[in-house]
């Protein structure tokens, strides 16, 4: 999660963000190129997939420490 934390923190200060939704607001702007656009349409994707990524292994951890409590 360290690792998806920092690229995280890269792209809002690459593309001077703050959330995945203001990154998506900005393929609106009509100064970006073609390519521009594009980097910033797949950067969105991989944020998304990183924040699911993220939000799916804290539940696992948390399913994983009801189970280990119910061991003990």
């Amino acid at each position: 999660m360290a690792t998806v934390t920092a690229e995280i923190e890269e792209w809002q200060a690459t593309y001077d963000v703050e959330t995945w939704a203001d990154l998506e607001q900005s393929l609106a702007d009509s100064d970006l190129t073609s390519a521009e656009l594009r980097d910033r349409r797949d950067v969105t994707t991989r944020w998304e997939e990183n924040l699911e990524d993220c939000r799916l292994s804290k539940h696992a951890l948390a399913l994983y420490s009801d189970v280990e409590a119910t061991r003990e």
